[in-house]
């Protein structure tokens, strides 16, 4: 292209820099803007996003934190894409304290928060136990018109389950579907883990029925949460009936299914229906 003295634009360069990034070649994207600046081609938003955004896909926080500063000292304005790609980058690699900066920093900006930015934040801050926090920001949420969806409410679910206020999770439950949101298969999950490792496995087999009952199909995950929580309490004829139905339904085991069962036939002394599953697990070439 410049041999033939046709000049790359931005678009031309943004377009390589991202697919660069891809393929996490992140020494040739940094290579391919400093020939875009030498060319007196500015950079635009994107380019800067693209570059981020690659910098956190192999975990560098610092030089992505670099771009981020690049950008300003180039008065290119960053968008709620870039502060979005800054607060996922940030939580992923743990420095939720420094997302919520960020935060707070595009409100002093005047850039509106998207469903996006809350869903990263919400969920960031509910898998580090913050659950006031992610609830507040939930409010905050609904308060500036920005919906809450399916993601928004799991993330939260998740959280009241993993921090034993489960009737806060079904309370949840209730007033997602009132506001039109509809539960799916992870939300059922969810639920029926938490109340199983929260001690209310009533609860769990209620909402797993509710499954059957409107037809749908569980996905293994879901069967394995309901089987593990049978087997917690030693109802292991009654984990053994669910796996029986679970394979007749065309749902078939994986490794977690089979390591549940072993273990819990093992733990009861019946080595040799263990002994069976474990040659099962082999012939189905789960045991690696």
């Amino acid at each position: 292209m410049l041999s033939n003295s046709i000049r790359p634009d931005v678009y031309t360069y943004t377009i390589l820099i991202d697919a660069l990034c891809k393929e996490r070649k992140l020494g040739e994207a940094k290579n391919v803007l400093g020939v875009m600046v030498k060319a007196y081609v500015k950079p635009n938003v994107v380019s800067f996003n693209a570059l981020m955004d690659g910098y956190y896909l192999v975990n560098k926080v610092k030089n992505a934190k670099q771009v981020f500063n690049a950008m300003t000292h180039m008065r290119v304005s960053p968008s709620v894409r870039t502060y979005n790609i800054m607060i996922n980058g940030l939580i992923r690699n743990e420095r939720v304290d420094e997302a919520i900066n960020l935060f707070q920093e595009m409100h002093k900006r005047n850039i509106v928060p998207n469903t996006v930015t809350y869903n990263t934040l919400i969920d960031g801050l509910c898998k580090t136990g913050r659950i006031s926090h992610a609830w507040d920001l939930f409010r905050e949420m609904r308060d500036r018109n920005q919906q809450a969806d399916i993601v928004t409410h799991n993330s939260l679910i998740d959280g009241l389950c993993k921090n034993h206020r489960l009737d806060n999770a079904i309370e949840l439950l209730r007033e997602m579907r009132e506001n039109g949101v509809q539960p799916n298969m992870y939300t059922a999950t969810i639920l029926i883990d938490g109340m199983c490792r929260g001690g209310r496995l009533k609860n769990a087999q209620v909402i797993f029925q509710d499954l059957l009952n409107k037809g749908h199909n569980p996905s293994i995950c879901t069967y394995n949460v309901m089987i593990s929580g049978l087997c917690k309490k030693d109802l292991l004829d009654e984990a053994l009936t669910l796996w029986s139905k679970m394979e007749d339904s065309g749902c078939l085991s994986n490794v977690i299914t089979f390591e549940t069962i072993i273990s819990a036939l093992f733990k009861k002394n019946e080595t040799e229906k263990a002994e069976k599953f474990l040659h099962e697990m082999i012939s189905r070439d789960l045991l690696k």
